[in-house]
């Protein structure tokens, strides 16, 4: 991490305070800002005790988490850093990393990576789907979220539509990751609603 006249945030999850980021084995005391955002309370719990346990595990490091509320997280986060006051950590999601890169507001943390004994315990496409487009590491998983796909099961019972596709059910699921299932899904609800119209 640098902190000279350009500071350069280094994003993470938890586990990066983990890491260290070049602070874990701090010999004089360090203070770092750790900004984050949670809506939930049990998840604000949940990093309130990682943090107590990197400390606990770290003397001399201070760290400074500031759950940052979510409708106004990315607006205070790019202004502090364009004006030179980013946190020193920040939780970010991955679709901000190619304009956090362009800013040069993210500081690499592959050497962090290479020399933590942790690394095998993360499943390797991990780190591929968190690599910026110039090859390096600046984030980590924090979490990924499985996206559902909600429908009215009762419409298509109703349109008919079950019996093109499932001529045995007496209901109709949706396909699973068979790509030719998913098209005959989407036409199928297509066909639903120019026919509710």
């Amino acid at each position: 991490m640098r902190f000279p006249t350009t500071r350069r945030l280094l994003l993470t999850s938890g586990i990066t305070l983990a890491l260290g980021s070049g602070l874990a084995h701090a010999q004089t005391p360090q203070n770092v800002v750790f900004w984050y955002h949670f809506d939930n309370p049990e998840q604000t719990k949940i990093m309130d005790g990682l943090v107590n346990d990197f400390q606990a595990k770290n003397k001399g490091i201070t760290i400074n988490a500031q759950n940052v509320p979510w409708n106004s997280y990315y607006d205070k986060l790019f202004t502090s850093v364009v004006g030179g006051k980013s946190p020193d950590v920040a939780m970010v999601k991955l679709a901000q990393q190619p304009q956090l890169v362009e800013m040069d507001a993210l500081e690499s943390i592959d050497r962090q990576i290479n020399s933590w004994s942790g690394k095998a315990d993360v499943a390797p496409n991990l780190f591929e789907i968190n690599k910026a487009a110039n090859g390096k590491q600046y984030y980590l998983p924090l979490q990924y979220v499985v996206v559902y796909l909600y429908y009215r099961a009762d419409l298509f019972a109703e349109s008919q539509a079950r019996r093109a596709l499932r001529p045995a059910s007496n209901f109709w699921t949706p396909p699973k990751a068979h790509p030719a299932g998913v098209s005959q899904w989407r036409r199928s609800a297509i066909r639903l609603r120019h026919a509710r119209r």
